[in-house]
């Protein structure tokens, strides 16, 4: 049978001590989370965690993407992003007047919203 004592205290909050393991606790993780986990770093930077960090264990199971093989990375660090869309995508405009736009804001006025110049 466990007792607790559940008396509030002056301040309407019970404190407990906490006390330090004496075994420190490891958590493990493979290139591949750590890669993902931390938005994305090159292969470099997770060999330098592997160096660094007191608590964690970097498994070797799953190497960590170079920037061609993850395609988070492709996208985030390309420099020009060229369309490569076809024109079977867009339909095509054969007969005249066949789509028509139009403006809904009148342009003609041509003072602001707040009728400055």
């Amino acid at each position: 049978m466990v007792f607790e004592d559940t008396t509030p205290n002056s301040n309407g909050y019970n404190a407990y001590a906490a006390t330090k393991s004496s075994n420190p606790v490891y958590t493990q993780f493979t290139k591949l989370e750590l890669h993902q986990m931390l938005a994305h770093p090159s292969p470099k930077a997770i060999q330098h965690l592997k160096d660094s960090a007191v608590d964690i264990i970097v498994d070797s199971s799953e190497p960590c993407p170079c920037k061609i093989d993850c395609e988070t990375c492709m996208l985030a660090k390309a420099h020009k992003m060229v369309s490569r869309r076809t024109e079977g995508q867009e339909p095509a405009n054969d007969n005249p007047f066949d789509r028509i736009t139009y403006d809904l804001i009148d342009l003609c006025d041509r003072s602001a919203y707040n009728r400055d110049n």
